[in-house]
């Protein structure tokens, strides 16, 4: 499988994002815009219309389109449900930005074993 969806994407799902400047889902997506990068932008937040002026969807499954990456900034435990959410929406590319995994012991291991064994099953880099 290709790298080109995770380092070269077309369009760019940030899971988590947020209006708050003081949260990580606020900071990926400035940086993302700041940086330069000119395809399709999808903030994912279900409390939000709009964050920084660029339209938001309340759910992956609402977005328009293919994703070729997801950036994941949410809860712990809510990430792998939205990796088989990702993988329902055929993303091939997912990036998670979250704490709580096998640096904090023998259940965040197992859950990022869990990460691990979903995103090889059903192709995601």
């Amino acid at each position: 499988m290709s790298f080109d969806m995770l380092l070269r994407p077309k369009s760019i799902a940030v899971i988590g994002a947020s209006s708050d400047p003081g949260k990580v889902g606020n900071n990926v997506l400035v940086n993302i815009v700041n940086g330069g990068y000119e395809g399709s932008i999808y903030p994912i937040n279900p409390r939000a219309y709009t964050i920084n002026g660029i339209r938001c969807y309340p759910a992956i499954k609402d977005v328009p389109g293919e994703i070729d990456l997801a950036v994941i900034v949410i809860k712990r435990d809510l990430v792998i449900p939205m990796l088989k959410q990702c993988a329902e929406k055929s993303i091939k590319a997912v990036i998670v930005i979250t704490a709580g995994f096998a640096e904090t012991g023998e259940e965040g291991k197992k859950l990022q074993a869990e990460i691990q064994h979903i995103v090889k099953e059903v192709s995601i880099r």
